[in-house]
């Protein structure tokens, strides 16, 4: 089972990454991600390998973690966001957003949001029909949720109802993830 990392350089959060990837840990699984150097990528990385006992480059070499650097020479500005769609049209169980707050000088997106890659990366999972969960650094506004929708307390996150839909609509988009059989729940990816 493919399971799909993306997230902010900025993030820094190890203890809350644990507790949302660690359910989905198992040697039959393979850790997807972007491959950055610092952040969200480097950090479930480092996670996943160490669950297996390895060093992240021999979980690489043995294909425990799937790596998908950007080619930013190839790509140009592009590349994340070009990456990113190549990641998700390869399929995953389950797409695992780490969010941070957008902190670049130069965006003048308005209002606070989070950080563009993560956004790209998961926009497009959710719009595969991957199921996708957010964690945030509690500053990030997630992109196109109410803020503080998604989290049921216990580090699981349902279905936010998103800005602008009324209650009837999200009610049958929620029966229409809840309708797909081929979704384990976390417990279910734990036996």
């Amino acid at each position: 089972m493919r399971i799909l990392v993306t997230g902010s350089r900025g993030w820094t959060d190890g203890e809350k990454m644990t507790r949302a990837l660690g359910p989905w840990f198992s040697f039959d699984n393979i850790l997807v991600s972007g491959h950055c150097p610092k952040g969200a990528d480097a950090m479930a990385e480092r996670l996943w390998a160490g669950w297996l006992d390895m060093t992240v480059a021999g979980a690489i070499r043995k294909g425990y973690i799937e790596i998908h650097p950007a080619d930013w020479k190839l790509h140009g500005k592009a590349a994340g966001f070009t990456r990113n769609g190549e990641m998700v049209a390869l399929g995953a169980r389950v797409c695992l957003a780490f969010a941070c707050m957008c902190w670049k000088e130069e965006c003048a997106d308005e209002p606070a949001h989070v950080t563009h890659g993560t956004a790209d990366c998961a926009g497009k999972a959710e719009t595969a029909g991957i199921d996708t969960r957010w964690e945030t650094d509690g500053l990030a506004v997630l992109p196109g949720l109410r803020q503080g929708a998604g989290d049921d307390g216990e580090g699981q996150h349902a279905p936010a109802q998103p800005a602008g839909r009324d209650e009837q609509e999200h009610g049958a988009l929620r029966g229409e993830r809840q309708a797909r059989s081929d979704h384990a729940t976390p417990e279910e990816v734990r036996e």
